[in-house]
């Protein structure tokens, strides 16, 4: 059994770590030169560690083998900087629901002074629904707690920000949604 870690260093630079979750013992360590700024990763079913990169300049998604800590090709960019990575569920037999982002909405967009968000939670249950400005830090939580399955409207008046792009993330049990807004000022 293997287990995977984003690690900072003094410096903050981020490095991946396998270990062995029963000894705690490192089996392998990407320390990249120049360093990244990985902020989430994801395991596929072909072993294949997918990480989010946030470096300023070069952000996107790097694979890895699972097994030998190898880069598998080079960065995949992917427009804004991610922070976070969702593999589908595989071999479950069951056809998913639609996912989240397929029926989340934002308008008007670009907005000002508020940006609408409608969605629908497939199930009852925790939710959390917070914005990030360009830099990864969250700037508002428009909902967090227990909700209803079913659709929602939750609208968003940002008050002494500044124009920019800022992303909402919808979390839910079991799916996940991000939608990237565009505040005009």
């Amino acid at each position: 059994t293997r287990a995977y870690a984003i690690v900072s260093d003094a410096s903050f630079a981020t490095h991946v770590k396998a270990f062995d979750p029963s000894t705690g013992g490192d089996v392998w360590t990407v320390q990249p030169g120049g360093g990244y700024v990985y902020s989430d990763m994801e395991l596929d079913a072909n072993g294949e560690l997918f990480l989010a990169d946030r470096t300023l300049g070069a952000e996107g998604l790097r694979v890895y083998d699972a097994d030998t800590g190898e880069a598998l090709g080079h960065l995949i960019p992917v427009g804004l900087a991610p922070f976070d990575v969702v593999m589908p569920a595989v071999g479950t037999g069951v056809e998913p629901p639609p996912a989240l982002a397929e029926r989340m909405t934002a308008w008007p967009n670009p907005f000002n002074p508020s940006v609408t968000l409608e969605f629908a939670l497939p199930a009852a249950g925790r939710a959390s629904l917070r914005v990030y400005d360009a830099a990864g830090r969250e700037v508002a939580s428009l909902l967090d707690g227990a909700q209803p399955a079913g659709p929602r409207r939750v609208t968003w008046r940002p008050a002494g920000l500044a124009g920019g792009v800022y992303l909402a993330r919808l979390e839910a049990p079991g799916a996940a949604a991000t939608a990237r807004l565009i505040l005009l000022k």
